[in-house]
């Protein structure tokens, strides 16, 4: 007798064909068969679409309104190209609310601002994505700087069924800051013109971390779908739940810029979820520097040669425009 198991395996088996064509690695097989199935079906449909090559962004942010007005100045300071920009932020006092609405004043005209609340953050997140429409999108955290440009009239033809393009990463990145060690570089497959292009799988540390929520560009339908099948209750534990799937995503070949475009500075933690590595710069010592008038200033970290994804600088201040 044919049991149901062997049948869902039969699927799977044919699912892992389809997927092969369209450059994807089937996840392992676990008690979710049925969620799973359908989770592979929305990506293989997802890729199967024409994309009209639309990119858009989705900013996290908690209690850091000045670090917050960092990113997105230097975000506009580096942009070349069209890229729509929503920001979902979170609040823990009056104060830093007060904060983000002098942000939001400033921005109004060119980014759209949500404030989470009642809605569980998973739903928030789906609805957030459909409402930005792009074909391509990209997540960014509040403690990142850009510090190069970003063409992304050009960014926009990355085929994403074949490939993950990484702002964050370079051919400068040896070094680990969150398990403080050194990183071997990954041995490159192609060296094009400004473009790097390497295996995830071959990799190691950051250069094996295609599902960052750190400036890699997706395909909206497909992240979206996978964001529907992954359960987490905010931005980090989001990071952590797209890692478990990413044997799914093991046969696309990651791409950057030779210099990286952005790099996080965690100066600080705000989230409980994840004891990441941080440094001990408090947000609400943040806030009364905000409120006495001062910005960070962005200018002087343009060029900036990082040596590895996250790393701590101190920050200049400087009198808001």
């Amino acid at each position: 007798m044919v049991t149901i198991k062997k049948v869902l395996k039969q699927l799977i088996s044919i699912i892992n064909i389809l997927l092969n064509h369209f450059n994807y690695r089937i996840a392992k097989i676990d008690i979710k068969y049925e969620k799973k199935l359908n989770l592979y079906k929305e990506i293989i449909v997802a890729n199967s679409r024409k994309e009209n090559n639309s990119m858009g962004t989705i900013i996290f942010s908690m209690d850091r309104a000045i670090q917050l007005d960092a990113l997105l100045r230097s975000f506009f300071m580096n942009k070349i190209g069209d890229c729509k920009v929503t920001v979902i932020y979170k609040a823990s006092n009056k104060e830093h609310k007060n904060a983000y609405f002098e942000v939001i004043e400033s921005f109004q005209e060119s980014v759209k601002f949500i404030e989470e609340g009642e809605m569980p953050f998973k739903i928030l997140v789906i609805d957030t994505i459909e409402d930005l429409n792009t074909d391509k999108i990209f997540f960014l955290v509040d403690d990142i700087i850009f510090t190069h440009e970003v063409d992304f009239n050009k960014l926009i033809d990355i085929d994403t069924s074949k490939y993950i393009f990484s702002l964050r990463m370079g051919e400068h990145l040896n070094y680990s800051y969150v398990v403080n060690k050194i990183q071997e570089l990954p041995k490159l497959i192609k060296n094009i013109e400004d473009y790097i292009y390497w295996d995830w799988n071959e990799s190691q540390l950051d250069w094996a971390y295609p599902l960052s929520v750190d400036g890699h560009i997706f395909n909206r339908n497909e992240i979206k779908a996978l964001i529907k099948f992954c359960d987490f209750k905010a931005p980090n534990t989001l990071e952590g739940a797209l890692q478990t799937e990413k044997e799914l995503f093991g046969n696309k070949l990651g791409i950057s810029y030779k210099q990286a475009r952005i790099f996080n500075n965690p100066c600080n933690k705000v989230q409980s979820e994840v004891a990441n590595l941080h440094g001990s710069l408090h947000q609400d010592d943040l806030l009364k520097v905000w409120q006495n008038g001062k910005q960070i200033d962005v200018k002087i970290l343009q060029g900036l040669i990082n040596k590895s994804v996250h790393e701590e600088i101190d920050f200049i201040f400087e009198d808001r425009t």
